[in-house]
């Protein structure tokens, strides 16, 4: 079976030009890593979309059970399955339509290649000239307004360097373009506290769940570069490719610091792995 694209629970491929998810960014979005016909951390994304809707007005015209279907139809065994859901057409400018007919899209795609060595050996990030602007009615949620990201992304095309650290006006620490991160510091590891801006991915929502059941110490705390750098371990996180540990940062070009990245390290990246049913790290490609 091929990857496949559902318009409303149905065969399709086509929106009207009225979408306000189009025109305006009005709306949501979830990618789901699918694994042996398993939807990964299914409660943890429908949690997120749900709370996100609610607090947008937006009705969702589906159930978490139809939800979990239907990602699961997009995609032939293993893979990765985005919805995204929008306010549907109507409505004068930005003011809404009083009556809304949410439009939904599930869409089925590979997973994008992940080197093993990665995992093992750690990869390199940069810190983004764009800083996030605040705004707590948005903060953690994944909305379909992601200019920023955008323009934070293409910031760079060095190969080399995976990932670009996002940071906010008032100068913290908050997330990666496409990631969350954690970093230790003694006995604790600290993650971003996403009040005012951020995405609040699943991942990171599953590694704060693991630490508390297995007696980790783990905080969300207000973090800056200064934090990052008397850090002793660091890594990312997302839905899609786990937990990857850094090993070099660079800002304007320059290294910025180095971590070793450490057996025990890579044995919790393991045990993520494997409790969160992701595939072993050690067998990407």
């Amino acid at each position: 079976m091929p990857f496949q694209t559902l318009i409303n629970g149905k065969p399709g491929d086509t929106l009207p030009v009225t979408d306000r998810g189009l025109a305006y960014g009005d709306g949501l979005f979830e990618t789901c890593r699918v694994v042996d016909n398993q939807l990964m951390f299914a409660e943890l994304h429908w949690r997120r979309l749900s709370d996100s809707a609610s607090r947008l007005g937006i009705v969702l015209p589906f159930d978490a059970g139809v939800f979990r279907q239907s990602l699961l139809r997009v995609v032939p065994g293993s893979g990765l399955a985005k919805l995204i859901v929008t306010r549907g057409s109507g409505g004068r400018g930005y003011a809404v339509p009083e009556r809304q007919e949410v439009r939904w899209l599930v869409q089925g795609m590979p997973v994008p290649v992940t080197p093993a060595h990665y995992y093992t050996r750690g990869v390199t990030v940069r810190s983004c000239n764009i800083k996030l602007a605040s705004q707590p009615v948005l903060a953690g949620m994944k909305h379909l307004n992601r200019l920023e990201q955008i323009l934070a992304r293409n910031e760079w095309t060095d190969p080399d360097i995976f990932e670009g650290l996002l940071f906010s006006q008032d100068r913290l620490l908050i997330e990666g373009t496409v990631s969350n991160l954690f970093l230790l510091k003694g006995d604790i590891w600290y993650t971003p506290r996403l009040d005012t801006s951020g995405v609040a991915g699943v991942m990171r929502a599953f590694i704060l769940q693991y630490c508390q059941q297995n007696h980790l110490f783990v905080e969300e705390s207000v973090l800056t570069a200064d934090d990052l750098m008397q850090s002793e371990a660091a890594f990312l996180c997302n839905s899609v490719r786990g937990v990857i540990p850094i090993r070099t940062w660079l800002e304007n070009n320059q290294i910025r610091k180095q971590w070793d990245i450490a057996g025990q390290l890579i044995e919790l990246i393991s045990s993520l792995h494997r409790q969160s049913g992701l595939p072993d790290p050690a067998q990407a490609v």
